[in-house]
């Protein structure tokens, strides 16, 4: 069982799944969308361009709005041509001083803008595709307005156009908000087909990002805001409504508060409010936030469309960085989510349970943009960066988000347009204040792609693990035939070791010294034999033995042979003390070298003979050296026979097929003495 499982986990089918699985796992994922800059330009700080289908033809035409003092200027381009510039009155404010819109649905939309001369508000519509003069109405007065000494700090937010009057034809409502010159604050609704602007009660509260929803289900919309309170309204008495406090404010469709404001903060407080529906009716979700650390105005309150507080609890992630955004993603208003300073986005519901849906990287806590960026019909979010250096941009749901960066700080306000063309994808334009960016935002062919790049993956490690399988098992086959063959002749070797005719000799010598009654010799012998007997069982499994084990070997024969030759020869074995006994070496290869010398070397020698057996090292090579002073080799050859002659090929053998298997260089040389000399 155990050795089929391991068979299994060895597998190159396996292995190839879980190495894949892991490089998988590790790799970087292949984004779903991907977005690159396509082009970069740079103008001058007092022109701010935009991109707008006017004519809903497929192909967005672009405005440049030159904010020259007394003589601002729309010139709109449709491609390369140029439709018509027109010169209007005063200067732009600030923020979102122009608008688009179809106020009588006929598919072509108007250009609206915001104007301030002298002291005086106005808005201007041109419809650039008019048989007239291209103007819808000139210098429409909206309110009054005066500087601050700071300068101008008049901002208009667009909200919707909408029918707020029931005559088929939308009003444009926006607000239009201060800093320290304290007013106007208010919503403005203009009807354009009775010439007239409707505004919200007067008050002094800042209204900023202005959202429309029909909440009372009466077929008309009702507004509401972010609120802000400043303490920048000195005249607290002129105005019931003040920016010392944070409001919550709702107007019916005419305008007029749906109930009466309520205080819900204090001092710096932030009231961010959305329209939130639950299973049968709708809501105000109101995310009240303070920028101050451990301030007690940090809390999600629901209340009815009547202003009445149904539940409350804290807001948790708010510090000093920042304040957070509300969004929506979806036109259902089943969905609030909270952006945080830190990138943290939430999902709260109607009982205030919050959600982490994502957190996103490096994103500032401003408002998004929110627009259908890739022609999909699906909108997308884009931030920008908390480095101002990049954008992030994510699906509507948060998921995807990938960082686009831009060539040079951002800096001032940044405005943002989708270029619409036939028959090709759509693009980003981000104008940044005198930096104007142009991205590509799409499907990342790479990631449909991902699957069959998984696939090719695990296909080439396959291929790869199945190879070096292949080669290993080469390899381990040609090192087992290798070994084999060691063993082979290590069993031949074996065999002349200890062959029948010695074993006999032994036996016999053993069996003399009994009778003569030599038995301690004899016993000693018998251990001798044995010890030679052990080693050669141990080792039967394995074609090396360590240096100092081969020694041994070696003396246990030579003491046999010496004992058996009756003592006609001595030896000495002595290795210097560098040398390192543990190194290893084939089987039997000293053997054979000494074999030679006891039958050779000390078969004409009744007395004095010697063996000498010397171990050092030269540099990072072990020398071995047997010598023996025996007659030569030559006489011998003269002599009767005593060996088959194959013991010298066996170690030949034995040696080259180590030195293939083991990749080590062993080498030997036999000569007579007289020969060196």
């Amino acid at each position: 069982m155990f050795r089929r499982i391991l068979y299994l986990l060895v597998h190159p089918l396996l292995l190839s799944i879980l190495i894949g699985t892991v490089i998988i796992i590790l790799l970087p994922g292949i984004p779903k969308y991907k977005a690159r800059l396509i082009r970069y330009e740079r103008d001058i700080a007092t022109t701010t361009w935009s991109y707008f289908d006017l004519d809903n033809d497929g192909e967005s035409e672009k405005m440049e709005y030159e904010n020259t003092p007394d003589i601002p200027s729309v010139v709109v381009h449709q491609g390369s041509r140029l439709i018509d510039q027109w010169i209007l009155k005063g200067e732009f404010v600030h923020r979102d001083f122009f608008f688009y819109a179809d106020y009588d649905s006929d598919g072509r939309f108007e250009i609206y803008l915001v104007t301030l001369s002298r002291d005086s508000l106005f808005l201007d519509a041109i419809d650039p595709y008019s048989k007239n003069t291209g103007f819808v109405f000139f210098r429409k007065f909206l309110d009054f307005y005066k500087a601050s000494e700071l300068g101008m700090d008049c901002e208009v937010h667009f909200c919707k156009a909408t029918d707020i009057t029931g005559d088929k034809y939308k009003e444009l409502v926006f607000t239009i908000t201060t800093g320290f010159s304290a007013y106007p604050r208010k919503f403005y609704a203009v009807d354009i087909v009775h010439d007239t602007v409707i505004t919200s009660p007067e008050s002094c509260v800042p209204l900023l990002n202005p959202v429309a929803c029909d909440i009372d289900e009466d077929g008309f919309d009702e507004f509401m805001a972010d609120y802000v309170s400043f303490k920048n309204c000195t005249d607290t008495l002129k105005y019931k409504y003040n920016d010392w406090n944070g409001w919550l404010m709702v107007f019916d469709h005419n305008l007029h508060f749906l109930f009466t404001p309520k205080i819900v903060g204090g001092l710096s407080s932030w009231v961010l409010v959305r329209p939130l529906a639950g299973s049968k009716t709708k809501y105000l979700l109101v995310a009240l936030s303070n920028p101050k650390v451990n301030s007690p105005y940090q809390s999600l309150m629901l209340f009815s469309i009547k202003g009445r507080l149904l539940k409350q609890r804290k807001l948790d992630n708010v510090n000093e960085t920042g304040v957070p955004v509300l969004m929506q993603a979806d036109t259902s208003l089943k969905k609030i989510h909270l952006l945080f300073s830190n990138g943290l986005i939430e999902e709260v519901d109607t009982s205030l349970n919050a959600k982490e849906i994502t957190r996103l990287d490096n994103v500032s806590d401003g408002t998004p943009f929110h627009d259908d960026i890739d022609g999909d019909g699906n909108r997308e979010w884009i931030f920008a960066g908390s480095s101002r250096i990049n954008y992030v941009i994510c699906r509507n749901d948060f998921s995807g988000s990938l960082s686009i960066t831009a060539n040079y700080s951002i800096k001032g306000m940044t405005n943002y347009s989708v270029i619409k063309a036939k028959m090709k994808e759509p693009q980003l334009f981000i104008d940044a204040n005198t930096d104007h960016y142009y991205f590509i935002y799409q499907k990342n062919p790479w990631n449909s792609m991902r699957f069959i790049i998984y696939l090719l993956i695990f296909i080439t490690l396959y291929g790869v693990v199945f190879l070096i399988t292949k080669v290993q098992k080469i390899r381990l086959q040609h090192r087992y035939e290798t070994e084999r063959k060691i063993s082979e002749l290590q069993l031949r070797a074996l065999k002349n070791r200890i062959d029948p005719h010695f074993t006999l000799n032994l036996m016999n010598s053993i069996g003399n010294m009994y009778e003569n009654h030599d038995k301690e010799v004899a016993s000693y012998m018998l251990g001798k034999y044995g010890k030679l007997l052990r080693s050669i069982i141990l080792g039967s499994d394995s074609i090396e033995t360590s240096l100092e084990s081969e020694l041994d070997y070696v003396r246990h024969y030579l003491d046999l042979e010496k004992l058996r030759l009756e003592n006609r020869f001595d030896y000495k074995i002595s290795a210097e003390s560098d040398v390192k006994l543990n190194l290893s070496i084939p089987r039997m290869l000293l053997i054979n070298f000494i074999e030679n010398a006891v039958k050779h070397g000390m078969r004409n020698r009744t007395l004095g003979g010697l063996i000498e057996i010397t171990i050092r090292m030269i540099e990072k090579t072990v020398l071995i050296k047997i010598k023996d002073n025996g007659s030569g080799r030559q006489i011998t050859k003269e002599g009767p026979a005593t060996g088959t002659g194959k013991g010298l090929e066996i170690t030949d053998n034995i040696v080259k097929l180590y030195n293939e298997l083991k990749k080590t260089r062993i080498s030997y040389r036999v000569s007579d003495e007289m020969d060196e000399n």
